[in-house]
């Protein structure tokens, strides 16, 4: 089993060593088949996989021509279906009943049954010799940490495999990790080491064209981005409304104090599609944006994609100052005069 969501999370020192060590007649159990020249691609193009048992295998042309030419036997399993035959196969449950398929060519030679008057198939779990798998933090007891898709795979996979060899991006001592915020525990690791080199690859880079003239005004005018990137702007206006209509208690204790110009008569406006990210509250007169977080925005992940969040925003022209609920909840006064002082210092 190889660890890995489209290119996120790809063992790659692990699929290195295999294609320098050059073993043979493997069958690989991985979501998706990497591309040409990168991930599971570096052992197609070496012949070394003999089967292939996958859910995504559409962005590599050695594979499609291994496939057609019947040098490659493959496996394709719809990706729910695969995902929990790995999670079956690392909790010890032999077989499970599933409607995915039902009706189509995944359910030949398979035994269907029908539960409260709909039929599903029995599939059976899968395990592996090896699970490789790569976190971005571990520690030396083997604990281990994701960040982001890469852990839609890869803890699955760690505990299906009757030998599980970790790569990390970072080795910590024993006792580093925040128990709270270890996805895998140690007990389902037998290998792990620090990995070098990582290319972080982005499968597909789908980016808006450059405002006109440059401007961070024009980012601000949700017309401009629905111009530029319809489908982006379509998926996060649905989303941005969505929050609109089941505000957190901390938003709907803000907004009240902040709606109808209440705040010295300055317009703010909630959950506001800027660029390609979500406001909770802003006055795009002076640029201010207002964040409420809650505990979740804690984890080291999401203290990352804050960063990242507030980097580029004020890099377009926007100052962003964050509460948490308890600032809201428990002191929302002292809160609107540390709101108002900015805004006048700002007008």
């Amino acid at each position: 089993m190889l660890g890995g969501f489209g290119l996120c999370g790809i063992p790659e020192n692990c699929i290195s060593a295999l294609v320098e060590k050059g073993v043979k007649e493997l069958t690989c159990i991985s979501n998706n088949a990497g591309v040409d020249n990168f991930g599971i691609g570096l052992m197609l193009q070496q012949r070394q996989v003999k089967k292939m048992i996958s859910s995504y295998v559409g962005e590599n042309k050695e594979f499609e021509r291994q496939l057609l030419s019947g040098e490659l036997e493959v496996e394709l399993i719809p990706q729910g279906t695969l995902a929990e035959r790995v999670r079956a196969g690392g909790a010890g449950i032999p077989a499970f009943f599933t409607p995915a398929g039902v009706g189509t060519e995944v359910a030949e030679g398979k035994e269907v049954r029908e539960f409260n008057g709909k039929k599903y198939l029995l599939e059976s779990w899968l395990r592996a010799d090896f699970s490789i798998v790569k976190a971005w933090k571990g520690d030396t007891s083997g604990n281990l940490v994701f960040r982001g898709t890469a852990r839609n795979f890869n803890p699955m996979m760690a505990a299906a495999g009757s030998i599980c060899i970790a790569e990390v991006e970072e080795l910590v001592p024993a006792g580093t990790l925040d128990p709270n915020e270890i996805h895998v525990p140690g007990i389902y690791v037998q290998r792990i080491f620090e990995g070098k080199n990582y290319e972080k690859r982005i499968e597909q880079r789908t980016t808006a064209p450059p405002a006109p003239n440059g401007g961070a005004m024009l980012l601000k005018d949700t017309a401009y981005w629905q111009k530029a990137d319809p489908f982006t702007y379509g998926l996060l206006k649905e989303f941005s409304e969505r929050m609109r209509n089941n505000p957190t208690k901390a938003e709907e204790v803000l907004w009240e104090a902040l709606s109808g110009k209440k705040l010295e008569g300055y317009k703010f406006r909630r959950q506001h599609i800027i660029g390609q990210y979500i406001a909770d509250f802003v006055c795009l007169k002076e640029g201010l944006i207002i964040e409420i977080d809650g505990l979740i925005h804690q984890l080291p992940e999401n203290v990352v994609s804050d960063k990242e969040r507030t980097d580029w925003l004020e890099k377009e022209g926007f100052q962003v100052i964050r509460f948490s609920n308890d600032d809201i909840l428990l002191n929302r006064s002292e809160v609107l005069k540390n709101i108002e002082t900015i805004l006048k210092k700002k007008t």
